[in-house]
């Protein structure tokens, strides 16, 4: 094994969803509505999938989502609500990329759908934490919303592949989501499933 893709969420990162729809249903209940399940919807709504791929701006997404969901309020409450489920970097998953890092053993990169809404608000979060660019941790970090792309799509990992010059077989996929290992598999990738980013350290086995 000579290269390491990583995801993000519940991987190096632990999220919970929950946070968000609690902060969403406050917003509902503000703009005199009551539905909890914002985020979930939302997930599998074209919406935030445009946003994940960086088709739509942050302006349209509000407005949007607004207007889908019959929500009154500001950008920031908005943003706010959305960020909310993005939670604290575990110190020993930031330990364990530096290791991996230090050893030079492998090439290490992040391949994660996210939005420019959270990418803005973990990177800020992370350099508070540690003191310097999160990007720095890897040989390259890859963001759905800069590729015009997201998993489980075949055509994202082959991105990678193709722009790093790595071969499948050389290369280890750790992620949470079984669709994205899935199409990992069926182009010759190995994979590392975790459940929640307190699952990272068990890497050290498989490798």
């Amino acid at each position: 094994m000579k290269n390491i893709i990583f995801d993000l969420g519940n991987v190096i990162l632990p999220i919970d969803y929950t946070l968000s729809n609690q902060a969403f249903e406050r917003l509902l209940v503000k703009s005199g509505k009551l539905n909890t399940k914002v985020t979930t919807n939302l997930y599998f709504n074209p919406l935030f999938q445009q946003l994940e791929k960086g088709l739509i701006s942050e302006q349209n997404f509000y407005e949007n989502l607004c207007e889908s969901f019959g929500i009154k309020a500001s950008f920031e409450e908005i943003e706010h609500a959305w960020n909310a489920l993005l939670l604290s970097f575990p110190t020993k998953n930031v330990k364990f990329l530096e290791m991996l890092q230090a050893q030079g053993k492998y090439k290490i990169f992040l391949l994660s759908n996210t939005n420019s809404m959270h990418a803005r608000a973990f990177e800020q979060d992370f350099l508070k934490q540690f003191g310097y660019d999160f990007k720095t941790l890897f040989t390259h970090a890859y963001y759905s919303q800069d590729m015009g792309k997201r998993k489980p799509d075949a055509d994202i990992f082959l991105q990678v592949l193709t722009e790093q010059n790595i071969l499948p077989a050389e290369t280890l996929f750790v992620d949470d989501n079984l669709d994205n290992r899935n199409t990992a598999l069926s182009l010759g990738i190995h994979v590392f499933a975790t459940q929640k980013a307190d699952d990272l350290l068990d890497l050290f086995i498989k490798i």
